[in-house]
C-alpha cells in the first residue's frame, strides 16, 4: 500500500519520462495497451502528456488478481475504495504501535540489542507510515486527473497472450511491453505447468512472435541480456544505462525494442 498502489511511479515511469518523452509527444495513438501492467507507469505518463485527447484510451492487464481488483474497485467507487484503504492503513498502524511499544520496553530493560534491531528492521521494511501518508495526500491532489484516466481505462486479469490476442486487431494501438526482468523472481510468472516444467524465456519468445506477426505498434523494454538482445537485434530502438535507488548501488542497462512505430 505504501508503494505501488497509491501514487508510486516506479522506475519505468521515471525512465519513460527521461527517455521516451519525445516519442510520446510525436505519437498520437488511440489505444495504449500494457500486457504486463503493474503500476502502468508508461500509460500514466502518456496520459499526462496527452490528457486533452478525449479519444485516448488505456488497456491495462496484469496476472496479479488483487492488483487488478483494486484498480477496478477504484474505478467503480473512487472515494469508497480510498476510505476502505484508510481503514486498513489505520489497522496496520495500530499493530505497528504495539511493536513500537514492545521495542521501547526491551530498550528500557536492556535486553538483547540484536533482537531489538531485528524487530525494528522487520517493522520498517514491511510498511512505511510516512510513505503512505505522503503518497496518499499527493494522490488526492491529482484526484481529478486520476478519475479521468480511470474512466478511460479498462482493466484485465488475463494471460499476456490472451490479452494481446483480444486487442491486437484494434486500429491505432500501441502495445507497451514491460515484462519481468530476465531472471526475475516474480512469482506471478514462475508457475510451473502440470509436469513441473517452467521456462522463463517463454515470455520473451512470445513477445518476439508478436513483433514478427503484428501490425500494431510495439515497444518492449528489458534489462540487457545478450541472448535476448541477439534474438531482438532487428528491433533495437535505443538503449540506456543508469542506477537504481537513491544510493545508486545497483546498475542497470536497458534496451528498448520497437516494431511498426509510426509518428
Amino acid at each position: 500500500m505504501d508503494r505501488f498502489i497509491i501514487n508510486y511511479n516506479g522506475n519505468k515511469y521515471q525512465e519513460t519520462k527521461k527517455y521516451l518523452t519525445e516519442f510520446i509527444e510525436k505519437s498520437n495513438y488511440t489505444y495504449i495497451a500494457e500486457p504486463f501492467g503493474g503500476i502502468f507507469g508508461f500509460s500514466r505518463y502518456y496520459y499526462l502528456l496527452k490528457k486533452d485527447n478525449s479519444k485516448l484510451k488505456f488497456l491495462i492487464n496484469d496476472l496479479d488478481n488483487d492488483l487488478i481488483e483494486f484498480y477496478t474497485d477504484l474505478k467503480k467507487d473512487f472515494d469508497g475504495t480510498l476510505d476502505r484503504l484508510k481503514l486498513k492503513f489505520e489497522d496496520i498502524i495500530k499493530d505497528m504501535k504495539i511493536d513500537a511499544e514492545l521495542t521501547d520496553y526491551l530498550k528500557k530493560n536492556k535486553e538483547d540489542t540484536k533482537l531489538i534491531q531485528m524487530m525494528s528492521k522487520s517493522v520498517s521494511s514491511c510498511f512505511s507510515i510516512t510513505k503512505f501518508i505522503t503518497k496518499f495526500d499527493n494522490f488526492l491532489k491529482k484526484k481529478k486527473e486520476y478519475i479521468d484516466m480511470l474512466n478511460r481505462t479498462a482493466f484485465y486479469n488475463l494471460e499476456a497472450n490472451e490479452f494481446i490476442n483480444k486487442h491486437k486487431h484494434k486500429k491505432n494501438i500501441l502495445f507497451y511491453f514491460d515484462p519481468p526482468y530476465f531472471n526475475s523472481n516474480n512469482k506471478e510468472y514462475t508457475v510451473c505447468d502440470k509436469e513441473g516444467y517452467y521456462d522463463g524465456t517463454t515470455i520473451y519468445i512470445e513477445i518476439l512472435k508478436h513483433f514478427k506477426t503484428s501490425k500494431a505498434s510495439n515497444l518492449f523494454i528489458l534489462n540487457k541480456i545478450d541472448v535476448i538482445n541477439y534474438i531482438f537485434k532487428d528491433y533495437i530502438y535505443s538503449e540506456y544505462t543508469g542506477v537504481y535507488g537513491n544510493k545508486g548501488k545497483t546498475k542497470k542497462h536497458h534496451i528498448i525494442y520497437s516494431s511498426n512505430i509510426k509518428f
